[in-house]
Parts: structure tokens; sequence; C-alpha cells
């Protein structure tokens, strides 16, 4: 296993997964730097929440490698994926469970203030 480049922090390699057969990854790659933004867009069922679910270690692919800050998120027991999603990534759901009180913008920063993210750096991010 090769680790990706030191300048990515997200990396995936030739990703598949199937859906009860049907195929929702086949062969994709890519790479994420620091503060790059990424935008994930396809017709439904094209396999977009698939890939973040895999790129979060939601969901394990059937073949291909992830990482996360240079080390293999692939190999990972569920407990390990948990806390790594729930560390380093923020996840709104295609059905999203919001908080109503809380505005947009307080409902997406959610998972960094409740790591103690300071407001305004969450903002940014």
């Amino acid at each position: 296993m090769v680790a990706p480049p030191d300048n990515d922090v997200l990396r995936a390699r030739a990703l598949h997964c199937a859906h009860s057969g049907t195929p929702a990854l086949a062969g994709v790659s890519l790479g994420v730097r620091e503060a790059e933004i990424l935008s994930v867009s396809g017709p439904r069922g094209s396999g977009k929440t698939t890939l973040l679910r895999c790129l979060s270690g939601q969901l394990v692919p059937d073949s291909g490698q992830v990482w996360f800050n240079s080390a293999p998120v692939h190999p990972l027991g569920a407990p390990a994926r948990e806390r790594l999603r729930r560390e380093s990534f923020g996840w709104i759901d295609t059905e999203p469970q919001l908080v109503p009180e809380l505005t947009g913008w307080e409902n997406a920063a959610l998972p960094l203030l409740l790591r103690g993210t300071a407001p305004r750096a969450a903002r940014a991010a």
C-alpha cells in the first residue's frame, strides 16, 4: 500500500462500491488539499452519497483505499472509523436532522462547535 502525496489531506484511490449488486462507485479516485473546497454533484443515484460515506469512513468500499492526513482509513475497525468521523468530519445527511432553533450556518457548524472550535474559527472553516 502506497501512501498518498503529502499535500492531500483526503485521498481516495480506485474506490468501488455496489449496493445489492448495482455499482454505485466504479474506480473513483480523488485528492483534496487543505482548505480546498470540493463540490460533488450529479443526478440522483449517481453515487454522491456513497462516495461521501466512503470518504468519511461511514461506509467501507468493496475495494480501493481512502487516506486521511496520510493515514489509511480503509483498514480501520468500526470503532476507530466512528471516532475519526466524530473528530474530523462534519456530516449533514440527505435526510438532515436539523436543530430547528439554530440557523442554517449553526446547524452546518454544529460538529465543529461540539468539538470545541471557537465560533469565529468554525465560521471561517
